[in-house]
């Protein structure tokens, strides 16, 4: 809970009613300068949780950075209760590189949590985050995208129903409104690719939640660059989260009609061409119906990947042509509604 003492990350310190932003080292580059991530620190004028934000985690992902840079921009420390510490870029050296992973060790920064200490790159950074702010939070979002590939836009909510606080973590990624929820380890993602569940335990959001800081994982659409429809869906989501945490003023707008799943499956090309998708991205399929078609370069229909079972078109191919084999799109499955 905030108090009359400044909110302070480092050397970077904001008082009642205030903005900071700034900067941290975390580590150093080859020529001995300071790799540099972005913090911004908000404090309201009233009691209220700490919430930390992060992007970036993985270099490449951009929107959710449009995402953040929106939100401390919007926010009112005057109108806000409780403190929010915001990462806008967590992965330097993945995210100078253009990559989604750390170059310097090849890790993903994000299957390394908590980190350690004397570890490798992204072991050392990730470590940092954790003790410095993510332990000294009540609640987190760790803004993630597809990639760059399109998708519904979802929330992942990495704990299973015996953990600890999987009910306040799912009830996060209920009210944060995408309308798509991947309760993770509950769930058969990518059954065919002999999933584990015991993976989500090295992610940020697993280890946070279990040891006393809910977190959810929002999955925006994937781009090359920055769309406004991502991002603006992540503004809501995290102002969703926000308002219902009774930090900011308002009620949560919450779709009507949300879609739990407990399947992903990958659709993979049984022939070479180019690829026409029959469906929209967050329909719900029939089985028996066509979901993409393959052509080749005259037009003329090789091949169509039909549904075999009732499902829901959760992302595809950023691209239009395919190989034999190559990825298609991701279809979700065991669908559950929800209020």
């Amino acid at each position: 809970m905030p108090d009359d003492e400044s909110l302070k990350v480092r050397e970077l310190r904001a008082n009642s009613g205030q903005k900071k932003f700034g900067w941290i080292k975390v580590a150093e580059m080859q020529d001995s300068r300071p790799a540099e991530i972005p913090v911004a620190l908000i404090k309201g004028r009233k009691q209220g949780p700490r919430v930390y934000l992060q992007a970036a985690i993985d270099g490449d992902e951009l929107n959710p950075i449009g995402v953040i840079r929106r939100i401390i921009t919007r926010i009112d420390p005057g109108q806000l209760s409780g403190e929010i510490v915001a990462v806008i870029l967590a992965n330097f050296f993945g995210f100078h590189w253009n990559e989604p992973w750390n170059p310097i060790d090849k890790l993903s920064m994000n299957r390394v949590w908590p980190g350690r200490a004397d570890g490798s790159s992204s072991e050392r950074i990730v470590d940092q985050l954790w003790k410095e702010i993510v332990i000294h939070s009540n609640y987190a979002i760790d803004i993630h995208q597809t990639g760059i590939s399109p998708s519904v836009g979802s929330v992942y909510v990495r704990v299973g129903k015996d953990e600890p606080n999987h009910d306040v973590a799912f009830e996060m990624a209920r009210v944060f409104g995408s309308g798509h929820i991947l309760d993770e380890k509950e769930s058969k993602i990518y059954a065919s690719d002999s999933f584990n569940p015991k993976s989500a335990e090295t992610k940020l959001s697993w280890q946070a939640t279990v040891r006393g800081t809910p977190t959810i994982t929002p999955e925006l659409s994937g781009s090359f660059g920055w769309v406004e429809g991502s991002i603006q869906k992540g503004v809501h989501g995290v102002e969703n989260v926000l308002k219902h945490l009774k930090m900011i003023p308002g009620d949560p707008e919450i779709p009507k009609r949300q879609y739990v799943v407990r399947h992903l499956k990958n659709l993979l090309a049984n022939r070479g061409g180019f690829i026409e998708f029959k469906q929209e991205l967050g329909s719900i399929i029939d089985a028996g119906n066509t979901i993409v078609e393959v052509s080749d370069p005259f037009g003329q229909v090789l091949d169509s990947v039909v549904a075999k079972e009732k499902c829901l078109l959760w992302r595809i191919s950023e691209y239009p042509m395919v190989s034999t084999g190559q990825y298609v799109a991701t279809i979700a499955t065991e669908i559950e509604e929800i209020a």
